[in-house]
């Protein structure tokens, strides 16, 4: 069960943590296991790839789907945090996220399913509250996306930087 709002309260320091950390992740993988990721040192996922991938044996989300689910999954709780920051601790959402797709052309070493790039999003998301909290509401249903972190980020879109070395041993 969750814990009661005054049990969960962070402190400024935890706050000044969150805002300043990385969000941190290891993620390894060999030619007979699922790539598996250490998330902030303590959550654990686990990547495969859909069956029409020639690695893929869709036991586990792909890369794709947790982008998805990380759209999806930010944009209902900041709506949720919205809710309870406005002292409305019942209500519902139901968020359902559909995608749209364009390939991208890769190189000739790359299996050519790699050429998939999720183009757009669609969110719809429904919430019911009580009808003596439908005003507070409102204002959360107006404002949630474009205080998601997530989704602001894909917007703009996040800078990458990789350093990739071989170590042929």
């Amino acid at each position: 069960s969750m814990a009661s709002k005054e049990e969960t309260k962070a402190t400024q320091a935890e706050l000044d943590r969150w805002r300043t950390e990385g969000f941190d992740a290891e993620i390894t993988c060999s030619d007979d296991e699922f790539a598996t990721g250490t998330f902030r040192g303590i959550h654990e996922l686990t990547f495969d790839e859909p069956e029409y991938v020639d690695i893929g044996e869709d036991e586990h989300p792909c890369p794709h789907d947790y982008l998805v689910a990380a759209i999806g999954g930010c944009q209902v709780e900041i709506l949720k945090q919205c809710l309870e920051k406005r002292r409305i601790e019942e209500y519902d959402i139901d968020l359902s996220i559909r995608t749209e797709k364009g390939r991208e052309a890769v190189d000739d070493e790359i299996p050519e399913t790699a050429d998939i790039r999720i183009t757009d999003t669609y969110s719809e998301v429904a919430v019911s509250v009580p009808d003596e909290h439908a005003d507070r509401a409102q204002r959360c249903v107006e404002v949630f996306e474009e205080n998601c972190p997530i989704s602001q980020s894909v917007q703009a879109g996040v800078d990458l930087h990789v350093d990739a070395s071989l170590d042929n041993s």
